[in-house]
């Protein structure tokens, strides 16, 4: 039954008469009391039985457990012990697979009861959510076959709070800085209905850089048998700086996390704990826990403060024991009200902290010597009563009115949304039960449809909390690729926003970033894309002081993807930049906000042709990320995925192939396999798979792509444009030019609807299309469209070329004019190399080019060293020795044998080239390719078997007949033919 605060009060008071009485006494009392209030007898009872065990059991040395160095638990392996307390033993481990590189804490937890695994299980699903930077995070948990449980945690290195004070003796300012970091992390818990309960100096680690973690959340709860919860004391809490309730009740709330951090503050002021416990019998500490509250700070200090006003002591010494209060109700409501009472006071303002509890002390004194004191109660009281006009005055007064006032309004409407959410949260998931939902299971779509309605029609009357439910339930719309859903749900969140606080309120800005990074890249609506834009571009032109900093960072960074997914690289750029560097400045050690900035910066630097630049950026964004998140996570995947695709510009293919695995892994775990975003990753490994020629791997994961994306009816998506892409470049690299180009007409259709006609995503597709379509013989309208897609580059002032100059080079070529083609190639190569290094995929594959060129200027000793140098490039590029691509290079080295005379050697390279090229389509393109590949067989036939061979006369006949007809073919093999012929 759940425990208001009239209960509580009662309860209590009971608890002072069963304390003064005798075990005989107690149970009659008891017996007594259950026939007027059986409830309160109950929880007396359970009271009493939770108390029934020595005080060495609130915080017990563990007995060792039967764990080795270099046993595996689960996925890991133990390393050796790093420590041992009251819950177990911790030890350094690491990932047995390698999966996850860092060290990692694992600590093994007592207790045997029998629900303990599923209450683990429990813990570790809604403790894997909490991704903060002042939070270890939580990356495994179990019970291994001993029956022991165990957490495994990112290993900090660094030393507790108290050891921390004890060596560096930092200042005030210091103190109160690392308080505020550890505040931040509990009010971010808070926010996701977390309860840490056992905040304490030894659960705060402090690094290098005196940045502070929050260890140990949920530990406490989990311990916890929920068939007990009700029935005992929590006797695994550290008594020092347990909130009472929890001690007495083993009841917890927000303000029993308030309550902790109150000690901890007591304890960064006085390096003491608030209370003294230890040695004390369990009856005496429960009564010094309930009831007595702790010394002044300023007198039971035992650090010192020289130079810090005394006004400022005093204040932080009222907010100490504000937090401290016995009763949750007199508490502060919420962390975000405990730190604005410390800024508060650090600005020399008024705080809302009762001044020294004087009058808490006399009620409790009063409660426990009722009988003896009643009368003088009663005299002094009315003494006070008449002397309060004088000892106050009357500003005073309404001082501390106002005070009181704004707390109770703050707690009021903090109870009212918990409330709220609550009644919300049931009304959704009962929606999901067979009475109600007439036997069907809904589906989460459903859910969140059910969701939208009841958050219009019940919480009209609370606008604020109305629009952060509808923004959670875009944001979730979105996941499920719900575009046009998340798309009218946030949109209806930012109105609401608006007109509940002012379009410039936090509120507001920050669902206006949401909404922003639901939809870029996903949408295809250019009208919603402006619309964001100009909410966006008046954010970001605010002051810089008027918004919060993690606000600005996410603003200029949303600001900056947007600008590029318009199409505006040099927009995008800028406020990119501007983002990433206000980050470092404003967050020096890293934050969330940075690698996202980060991340979008690689990405636009990565269109832009910026490729080392934006590998740089993106490892930095990693590794943030990997010291931010779980290594199963989005956030860690996506950076891996850009990484991955980088790696594969840049030629190092294998670190490519191994990142996209793992982000495969991640997304299929997160997502499942049928969701859109394991597409994305599908698609492109795909271009990874293509590119180390791994052909048929590359088609199969394309395709299966696509495959998901029609099943989820999400024709025209931009997962969609991306994977109509890399199916055309697959399809490409296998010379089937016709299924190449249909594919990359539909992703240029879906990024010409969504971007317009400009664009990196566009850009990229039309000059892909254009040089697949020259391929297929649209010489002329294929270079004119590479022109224009390589001026329009230039004046954006855009290295993006490269790719637009070979595919014009080849066609210049093919066109007869090798002059130009080599000077193409030649220009590219540089530009390649430039942004690529010197063993990019590109790189290898204009070496290739150059050594065509040559071989048809009859620079033929040139054409060997290019391709040669093409051969060895490939070489790292490709383990394989059969790649479409290793026959290219050998087919072309075999060309150049057979022109300079070396036949012998080249004579098998050259029928496997020809017979190749028989089993390809029967298209005017491969008529010719295979017409040259007979052509110099039969030069080569001819000049070891002699002019007589009749094999290699038929040869050179059908390939001069299927040549002279070609209006395709390369006007250097046309001649090439017509001498042979003319030489028999």
């Amino acid at each position: 039954m759940e425990q208001n605060h009239s209960d509580w009060q009662r309860r209590e008071d009971l608890i002072d008469e069963l304390l003064g009485m005798s075990e005989d006494g107690r149970e009659a009392f008891i017996a007594a009391l259950a026939a007027e209030a059986p409830h309160d007898a109950d929880a007396l009872r359970r009271w009493l039985k939770g108390i029934e065990q020595p005080l060495a059991h609130l915080d017990p040395p563990s007995p060792a457990l039967a764990i080795g160095q270099g046993d595996l638990i689960g996925h890991w392996r133990v390393l050796s012990p790093i420590g041992r307390g009251g819950m177990g033993e911790v030890w350094l481990g690491e990932r047995a697979d390698g999966l996850f590189e860092k060290k990692v804490a694992i600590k093994f937890i007592r207790g045997d009861r029998a629900g303990l695994r599923g209450s683990i299980e429990s813990e570790r699903r809604l403790l894997a959510g909490l991704q903060h930077p002042g939070i270890v995070r939580l990356l495994d948990a179990g019970v291994n076959a001993d029956g022991h449980a165990f957490l495994v945690t990112e290993f900090i290195e660094g030393t507790t709070l108290d050891v921390w004070l004890e060596q560096r003796r930092p200042s005030l300012a210091q103190r109160l800085d690392l308080l505020h970091q550890i505040s931040n992390a509990v009010a971010y818990a808070h926010e996701r209905l977390v309860i840490h309960r056992d905040i304490k100096p030894r659960n705060i680690i402090i690094d290098h850089n005196a940045r502070a973690y929050l260890l140990d959340f949920g530990i406490a709860r989990a311990l916890v048998d929920p068939a007990d919860a009700l029935q005992t004391t929590n006797l695994i809490l550290t008594p020092e700086f347990a909130a009472p309730e929890l001690i007495v009740e083993n009841v917890a709330s927000v303000r029993s996390d308030i309550y902790t951090l109150g000690g901890v503050l007591y304890f960064l002021l006085c390096e003491k704990p608030p209370l003294s416990v230890r040695g004390l019998p369990l009856l005496d500490a429960i009564k010094v826990i309930r009831d007595e509250m702790p010394p002044h700070t300023i007198t039971a200090t035992g650090a010192s403060f020289p130079g810090e006003p005394r006004r400022l002591l005093a204040d932080l010494d009222s907010i100490a024991l504000k937090a401290l209060a016995k009763s949750p109700r007199e508490r502060y409501g919420t962390v975000e009200a405990f730190l604005a009472d410390i800024g508060a006071a650090r600005a020399n303002l008024p705080i809302l902290a009762s001044p020294p509890s004087t009058w808490d002390r006399s009620l409790r004194y009063l409660r426990r010597h009722k009988i003896a004191i009643t009368i003088a109660a009663i005299v002094a009281l009315s003494l006070l009563a008449g002397m309060a006009g004088t000892l106050w005055q009357a500003h005073e007064a309404k001082l501390q009115s106002l005070r009181a006032e704004a707390e109770a309004a703050r707690a009021k409407a903090s109870a009212k949304n918990a409330t709220a959410v609550r009644d919300f949260l049931v009304e959704i998931f009962s929606s999901a039960s067979p009475e109600n939902a007439r036997g069907k299971v809904p589906t989460a779509i459903e859910l969140l449809d059910t969701g939208v309605h009841r958050v219009e029609a019940q919480l009209g009357d609370q606008p604020e909390l109305q629009a952060q439910l509808l923004d959670t339930i875009g944001a979730a719309y979105n996941g499920l690729a719900q575009i046009d859903k998340a798309t009218d749900a946030m949109r209806r969140a930012h109105a609401i926003a608006v007109t509940a606080t002012g379009e410039d309120s936090p509120l507001a800005t920050k669902l206006t970033i949401d909404f922003a990074l639901a939809v870029i890249n996903r949408s295809s609506n250019k009208q919603l894309y402006e619309e964001l834009s100009q909410r966006l571009e008046k954010i970001v032109n605010r002051p810089e002081d008027s918004l919060d900093p993690a606000l600005r960072i996410s603003a200029l960074t949303e600001y900056g993807a947007l600008r590029g997914a318009q199409g505006n690289s040099k927009d995008a750029e800028k406020y990119l930049r501007d983002a990433v560097a206000f980050g470092h400045k404003v967050a020096p050690q890293g934050s969330e906000e940075l690698a996202i900035a980060l991340f979008n910066l690689s990405f636009i630097l990565y269109g832009k042709g910026h490729i080392s630049e934006a590998v740089d950026t993106v490892r930095e964004s990693l590794v943030l990320r990997e010291r931010l998140f779980p290594p199963i996570s989005p956030a860690v995947a996506e950076s891996q995925r850009m990484l991955a695709t980088l790696s594969s510009v840049i030629g190092n293919l294998d670190e490519a192939a191994d990142l996209m695995g793992k982000v495969q892994e991640t997304t299929r775990i997160l997502y499942g396999d049928t969701n859109a975003e394991y597409c994305v990753v599908l698609y492109e490994f795909s271009n990874i798979r293509s590119l180390q020629g791994r052909l048929t791997e590359a088609e199969a994961l394309a395709g299966q792509a696509l495959a998901i994306l029609k099943k989820a009816g999400l024709e025209g998506s931009i997962p969609e444009m991306h994977a109509y892409n890399w199916l055309a470049l697959a399809k490409g690299r296998q010379r089937d030019w016709a299924d190449a180009i249909e594919n990359l007409r539909a992703s240029l259709a879906i990024a010409t609807k969504a971007f317009g006609g400009s664009g990196n995503a566009v850009l990229s597709r039309r000059q892909n299309l254009a040089g697949f379509e020259g391929m297929n013989g649209a010489y002329v309208s294929a270079e004119h469209e590479l022109r224009d897609v390589i001026a329009i580059y230039q004046k954006a002032g855009s290295d993006n070329i490269v790719s637009p100059m070979r595919w014009l080079g080849n066609l210049r070529r093919l066109q007869g004019d090798p002059i130009e083609a080599r000077s193409l190639h030649t220009q590219a190569l540089e530009k390649a190399k430039a942004l690529f290094g010197e063993n990019g995929f590109l790189v290898y594959a204009l070496q290739l080019e150059l050594a065509l060129d040559e071989r048809n200027l009859q620079m033929f000793d040139q054409a060997r060293i290019d391709a040669e140098t093409a051969k060895r490039m490939l070489q790292k590029l490709q383990h394989d020795t059969d790649t479409i691509d290793a026959q290219d290079v050998r087919g072309i080295l075999a060309q150049l044998d057979a022109l300079q005379g070396r036949c012998a050697g080249a004579v098998a390279e050259l029928e496997s080239t020809w017979k190749r090229h028989k089993e390809l389509q029967d298209t005017p393109v491969n008529q010719w390719q295979t017409a040259e590949a007979s052509l110099f067989l039969a030069l080569c036939r001819k000049d070891i078997d002699g002019s007589s061979s009749g094999e290699a006369q038929s040869l050179l006949t059908t390939s001069v007949r299927t040549l002279r007809a070609s209006p395709l073919a390369d006007p250097y093999i046309k001649r090439l033919a017509e001498t042979v012929q003319a030489s028999k």
